[in-house]
């Protein structure tokens, strides 16, 4: 369960998280992000032959298999936008994005998370290697990336704040983590449908006896849930929505 809906959210946030390219390519680009990206991927294999030193028809044409589940071939095309321009910022964040879920890849990910911040410096590059950092347990270099982010986009935090409320957790710091929450909203800066993390914040607030502040959370655990019961085949969410629903009506008096 937690796979599919990890597989999910990544999609979201890889297509969410990404720079803008040149304007000629717009049109490219706005059929990729329209989700039938069949004609773009012939234009940019044209491109491709005719500029082979252009990294971002590369760039693109790894973006567009997201959907298709084409790991390797995606990959490929990443390594080949930093072959034609090592300075290119987003190939190294992307081919990253593709491969730290996998522990083995954990290393080699770091590596290009940080190239990528080095050339650039976006506050989701700062995220990316933060959520890196935590599911290391590395809690301490988490928090330095996700404030790192933070002050890039204060306005954009989500993820960050994520980070350093699962970090200050994994480290049992409950007094840090109860005064983080009283002055930063963990949904500021809106992030995609999380339902399991939603259901942790609201099982956070119920452990320290605070029900009225749990209920929102178990209550938008269950509508990220709902968001997800067209993607995924019938019956699949059926447990976890009935164990959101239970709390929802055992907690929201």
């Amino acid at each position: 369960m937690k796979t599919i809906l990890t597989s999910l959210i990544v999609l979201i946030t890889t297509i969410s998280f990404t720079q803008e390219p040149p304007e000629k390519y717009q049109k490219i680009w706005n059929e990729i992000n329209e989700g039938d990206p069949t004609n773009a991927q012939k234009e940019l294999k044209k491109i491709i032959k005719t500029k082979p030193k252009d990294p971002w028809p590369y760039w693109m044409m790894g973006l567009s298999l997201h959907a298709q589940g084409s790991e390797p071939e995606k990959c490929a095309y990443f390594e080949q936008a930093i072959a034609a321009d090592s300075s290119f910022a987003p190939a190294y964040y992307n081919l990253a994005s593709n491969i730290d879920q996998d522990s083995l890849n954990y290393n080699r990910a770091e590596k290009l998370y940080t190239k990528a911040i080095e050339l650039a410096g976006e506050n989701y590059y700062y995220t990316a290697r933060g959520d890196l950092y935590l599911r290391q347990k590395k809690y301490d270099l988490a928090i330095k990336d996700a404030k790192s982010a933070k002050l890039i986009e204060a306005s954009d935090c989500y993820f960050a704040n994520q980070i350093i409320i699962k970090s200050l957790y994994g480290q049992g710091k409950t007094a840090d983590l109860k005064m983080f929450l009283k002055l930063n909203d963990p949904n500021n800066g809106g992030g995609p449908p999380e339902p399991e993390y939603q259901y942790f914040l609201g099982e956070l607030y119920e452990s320290w006896g605070e029900s009225v502040k749990a209920c929102p959370y178990f209550q938008q655990a269950v509508a990220d849930t709902e968001f997800f019961l067209d993607m995924v085949d019938e019956g699949v969410l059926d447990k976890q929505l009935e164990q959101y629903r239970a709390k929802v009506a055992a907690i929201c008096k």
